[in-house]
């Protein structure tokens, strides 16, 4: 587990954008683990440039057959991720998230949280929380999880462009 000194140098390295700014956040979140973590779901995530061909799946030949431009179809399963991985990263937050009527039925408080660990010394630390409030920021389109307009790539977003579109 490093300091907050430590984090902003590591976090620097790791090309995150405003990695002086979190210092001060570092304190309540571990902002390595974080970046780490939603960084890697962001690359599960389809890219805007995906190619397809009839030799994906079936499903995708019979779409492709039909004559539905890549490009659709590309928007269309990158938007389905991005919203799944959303929902991910509130169930990580709330262990009760979309299960409410499940866990209605289990007398014990069964939950879960996120936590920062230590391998070397096996130890687990402060807990990763608010991780959907920080989801979109990590798209690295900087689209925040938005489409890309007219199935065309987004020029760059500014901040203004970005509040105008955010959905969430």
């Amino acid at each position: 587990m490093v300091d907050a000194k430590r984090a902003v140098e590591i976090l620097k390295t790791l090309g995150m954008r405003d990695a002086s700014t979190v210092g001060k956040q570092h304190a309540r979140f571990p902002m390595v683990e974080r970046h780490l973590l939603l960084t890697g779901l962001w690359r599960a995530v389809l890219a805007d440039d995906a190619t397809w061909s009839s030799k994906h799946s079936e499903p995708v030949a019979k779409v492709l057959a039909a004559g539905v431009d890549p490009s659709d179809l590309t928007a269309i399963v990158r938007q389905a991720q991005v919203d799944l991985l959303f929902e991910v990263c509130q169930l990580l937050d709330r262990s009760d998230h979309g299960i409410e009527d499940l866990q209605s039925q289990i007398p014990e408080n069964v939950e879960w949280r996120v936590c920062e660990y230590d391998g070397e010394r096996e130890t687990v630390g402060r807990p990763m929380q608010d991780l959907h409030a920080s989801f979109f920021h990590y798209d690295p389109t900087g689209r925040e999880g938005q489409p890309t307009p007219g199935g065309k790539p987004a020029a760059k977003t500014t901040a203004k462009s970005k509040r105008a579109i955010r959905r969430r």
